[in-house]
């Protein structure tokens, strides 16, 4: 091939590439101006511009359509106004759920909460309901080992976690849903008075409990503790995400697998 015509090909391939690019452009800043007609005029997609990003790779995954439904049933279960005017709460939650419905509508789940698994009164707070999907589920009930003697042979089967692990889990992921968005969104602060509080565990005769249950999780992979004293450079980043310096912020990252797989 000539100089000309390999010439001739950059300039096509460059062409190509900005015409691509600016479609993309079009289709990312359509899909914003349809979450801005939700939360307008009150709020704009700036106020929750930390996650802006994670709308990307959806669109990329699941195509524009699909995201633009899960805009519209995102906006019909979870926004609220008081007094007329829609709540911030309402709004960021609003925001952070789109990934999640977009994934289950990929699996062919229709995300209704009347149908969601019910709320253990041992598990959560009131202030915390949630729904755990079903790979969430699945992965807790195989993540543990433990040996057993199968033929005569020490072997190693799977188990699931612990009660106390599961509801410390359902816990957390409750905080994080309805406290965390953006960059953060993976991220809760709690201290283990806190968690024990809102099981109405009493902390003060049994320490332990949250701790182990913490342990399970950790060990499981299912998150990962970051302490007040902890050095670390990932710790620090943390510590600045969420303003907390003062209690354990754990990174929920069962949560985050479950949401892309």
């Amino acid at each position: 091939m000539n100089i000309q015509d390999q010439l001739k090909g950059i300039r096509e391939y460059e062409t190509s590439r900005l015409r691509a690019d600016r479609l993309q452009k079009e289709i990312y800043n359509t899909i914003l101006d349809h979450i801005n007609s939700k939360i307008n005029p009150r709020f704009s997609i700036e106020k929750f511009n930390k996650g802006k990003d994670d709308l990307r790779p959806l669109i990329k995954r699941h195509g524009t359509n699909l995201v633009l439904k899960s805009i519209d049933v995102s906006a019909e279960q979870y926004l609220r106004y008081e007094d007329g005017e829609l709540t911030y709460e309402s709004a960021e939650m609003f925001f952070s759920k789109i990934g999640g419905i977009v994934v289950n509508k990929s699996r062919g789940i229709d995300f209704n909460p009347e149908e969601a698994i019910p709320e253990s009164t041992e598990a959560t707070d009131s202030n915390y309901q949630l729904s755990i999907s079903q790979h969430e589920l699945i992965m807790m009930a195989t993540a543990a080992t433990r040996n057993k003697i199968v033929n005569g042979e020490d072997t190693s089967i799977f188990a699931a976690l612990g009660g106390n692990a599961i509801v410390i889990y359902m816990n957390l992921r409750g905080r994080m849903d309805h406290t965390s968005s953006g960059l953060s969104k993976y991220l809760v602060s709690a201290s283990h008075e806190e968690l024990s509080n809102d099981l109405r565990w009493k902390h003060s005769s049994s320490p332990q409990r949250v701790s182990n249950a913490i342990k399970q999780l950790v060990d499981a992979g299912f998150v990962t503790r970051y302490v007040p004293g902890d050095q670390t450079e990932k710790a620090k980043e943390v510590r600045k995400l969420t303003g907390n310096k003062y209690t354990n912020t754990y990174e929920i990252h069962l949560a985050r697998i479950c949401e892309l797989t």
